[in-house]
């Protein structure tokens, strides 16, 4: 019998993950609880799967056509997940003509897959190639100790009196963001991504943040009056919050550092005790993420159904 699944809106994103409990947002990886992420993550296509407190997003891939990655089921009052409701629906989905994989599946929970229909596979497009990262806000607020000797010293690299760390304000600043997207985007040389993947993210993450419901803010650092790099965040709760994106002036040393760090100073000011850097899809990337020092980090899953 084969599994209907309902177009997902942002309305039904946000009371699907309202209720999670802030002790499952740190034991599982707090994106997947994050109506940012699917709506973000499914910006081609997204739907979900809705029975008796049970959610399941199904995205379609961001980076290949006719592809579809199904998502943890979970409990939407307390945050348990149920990986063979994921797996009924990737069975018994409308597949025709489409590649189904169950993603973003934690480590934990791979005694829970069916190894007689699925096979574990290497991810290589999506963001957790290399595992998510989660910062404690004060320990990077406050910089001490070996751990963060390398931050420090790119930190001291940078003129900080000539530079100033603004709130972006979105519908004041949207233009200037995107116009520091593509400049990064032409310069960027990638055998895996063209230049609408490269940009499609950041272009949907500024659309989200118009709408005020889903709790997206942004750092944005200027010299002489110009953006040279910001981030944008997903506050989740009075706990954690979750990154979505970096860009930075790749000529200046240390601004991608200290955009990180001026997130999470702001972070630690509000009372946040943790930021999700989220995972990475080049090793150079989890590179820069694990000099941070994270305090948790979450190995995540690929799974193909198996060949007849």
């Amino acid at each position: 019998m084969l599994i209907t699944l309902k177009p997902l809106t942002t309305e039904t994103a946000l009371n699907a993950c309202a209720c999670v409990p802030t002790n499952m947002l740190t034991f599982y990886d707090s994106y997947m609880y994050s109506p940012v992420y699917m709506l973000f993550t499914g910006r081609n296509g997204a739907w979900v799967y809705q029975n008796k407190g049970i959610t399941n997003f199904v995205l379609s891939h961001p980076n290949q056509d006719n592809a579809l990655v199904i998502l943890p089921a979970f409990d939407v009052h307390n945050g348990k997940l149920y990986s063979n409701i994921s797996q009924n629906i990737a069975m018994n989905v409308d597949n025709s003509n489409t590649n189904i994989s169950l993603g973003r599946f934690p480590m934990l929970e791979q005694n829970t897959i069916d190894t007689t229909k699925f096979i574990l596979v290497s991810e290589d497009l999506l963001d957790w190639k290399y595992p998510t990262r989660i910062l404690s806000t004060n320990d990077v607020y406050n910089l001490r100790g070996k751990n963060f000797q390398q931050i420090r010293q790119r930190l001291n690299q940078l003129n900080k009196t000539i530079l100033h760390s603004k709130d972006i304000q979105i519908n004041k600043d949207k233009t200037e963001l995107l116009n520091v997207v593509y400049e990064w985007a032409n310069n960027h040389n990638s055998d895996k991504y063209n230049y609408d993947d490269l940009t499609s993210p950041y272009r949907k993450l500024l659309e989200l943040m118009s709408n005020k419901n889903l709790n997206l803010y942004g750092k944005k650092i200027l010299l002489n009056g110009q953006i040279k790099s910001f981030c944008i965040y997903e506050i989740v709760n009075k706990t954690i919050a979750n990154e979505f994106a970096i860009s930075a002036d790749k000529n200046i040393p240390g601004l991608s550092e200290y955009q990180i760090y001026e997130m999470c100073k702001t972070l630690h000011d509000k009372g946040i005790k943790y930021v999700n850097l989220g995972g990475s899809e080049t090793e150079g990337l989890d590179r820069f993420k694990k000099k941070f020092a994270p305090v948790i980090s979450h190995h995540l899953q690929t799974y193909k159904i198996k060949s007849l």
